[in-house]
């Protein structure tokens, strides 16, 4: 966690849009020069977007765990009992790593 008296270094001008997947949102976001970035856990299986399974631009941690995605979709927990893991679970992402790790991206392309 990042102490309250550095918050002053994320400071950003990094902008981030949301998407859903698709062959056509892709395309259109590599055209408006924009960096994609893919949040899903596994995208080896997903043809628009396997290639860049395991590069810099697959962030898989900012997905939910397998567990808690399998919980979900097998029924074992509620939409809101989903909702609250994952908070558990995303509060423990380096975001200050991951915005360092975007500036740099958008800065090399």
């Amino acid at each position: 966690m990042i102490p309250i008296e550095n918050l002053e270094e994320m400071v950003s001008n990094l902008q981030i849009y949301t998407s859903f997947l698709s062959s056509e949102n892709i395309e259109r976001i590599v055209s408006n020069n924009l960096l994609p970035v893919f949040i899903l856990r596994y995208i080896g299986n997903i043809e628009c977007v396997s290639d860049w399974y395991g590069t810099p631009l697959h962030i898989p941690e900012l997905s939910p765990s397998n567990e808690l995605f399998w919980d979900y979709r097998d029924g074992k927990i509620d939409h809101k009992t989903y909702i609250k893991k994952f908070l558990l679970e995303i509060c423990e992402v380096n975001f200050h790593k991951l915005i360092k790790k975007f500036e740099y991206l958008t800065e090399s392309c």
